[in-house]
């Protein structure tokens, strides 16, 4: 397991002849799997001429790109690596996409009644080969449940994601919403 923001988040991305390219800045993946495969890495380009095959009118410094995760050729200890030659990469559209550090990380938590619970501290990914899934969102602090429903709700959480203690990692399949406007995420209903 890979908490994005401890071992991802700025991480040095080169292409496959090790010519850096930029940083991690975000992750993008769609809503609706219960454990959602990543569809796009976003790098943050110190600066750039070029967007793919186009040259841009003049150098545009500190932009972010959207690469599809079909160039990723490697995820490495301490670099990703994508396929092929800088700059000569596609580019993808965020739009229908989720970005980790943006619409979910430092994002208030709520149940299904909108009561607030914690912030996301961290999104968990599993890695398999080349592939990243988000599995969990991870709250990173200790909750200090104050009302009894409160307490109420984090058993009930507690005992949904099978954990012998209080939970700071919840299974991504227990988000029922992301709300980009509200900087909420929504649990489905805990019974």
């Amino acid at each position: 397991m890979i908490r994005f923001k401890e071992a991802l988040f700025h991480m040095p991305v080169t292409d496959e002849e090790g010519t850096p390219v930029g940083q991690v800045e975000d992750l993008a993946f769609a809503f609706g799997e219960a454990t959602p495969v990543v569809e796009a890495l976003a790098v943050e380009l110190p600066w750039t001429d070029r967007i793919g095959p186009f040259r841009l009118v003049r150098p545009v410094d500190d932009i972010a790109l959207l690469f599809p995760w079909s160039q990723v050729a490697a995820v490495e200890e301490s670099r990703i690596v994508l396929g092929g030659r800088h700059p000569g990469f596609d580019v993808v559209s965020a739009e229908g996409l989720l970005l980790v550090r943006q619409d979910v990380i430092d994002k208030q938590l709520v149940d299904d009644e909108g009561n607030r619970l914690q912030r996301v501290d961290d999104v968990i990914l599993d890695q398999d080969g080349r592939t990243l899934r988000v599995e969990e969102v991870y709250l990173g602090m200790t909750w200090l449940p104050t009302s009894v429903h409160l307490k109420e709700v984090l058993q009930r959480l507690t005992r949904k994601a099978r954990a012998s203690e209080e939970v700071d990692e919840i299974p991504w399949q227990l988000v029922d919403d992301v709300d980009r406007d509200a900087d909420v995420l929504t649990l489905k209903p805990l019974q």
